[in-house]
């Protein structure tokens, strides 16, 4: 966005695993031990960085920070283009 003369706007895009709504905290730190020690192998990484990929591996807490933050940028993003956003 910024080469196309948008200042201080950055754009990302992602990959998530997502559980239902309400799974039980324990489970979902389970799952999620076991993606991050996935992307952090080395290999693997090997094989994300080779594709223009940056792993994260996030907690459950950093990665919904995340999705608050990127759903409240777009929000805005909508609004000023006069796209209703319901």
């Amino acid at each position: 966005m910024q080469e196309a003369g948008v200042a201080g706007f950055v754009v990302s895009s992602g990959f998530s695993f997502i559980g239902p709504a309400g799974i039980p905290r324990p489970i979902a730190e389970r799952l999620n031990a076991a993606l991050a020690q996935s992307v952090n192998d080395p290999a693997n990484r090997k094989q994300l960085i080779a594709q223009a990929a940056d792993p994260v591996g996030s907690s459950i807490d950093e990665h919904a920070a995340f999705m608050k933050a990127e759903v409240a940028k777009w929000t805005q993003v909508a609004k000023q283009a006069n796209i209703r956003v319901d």
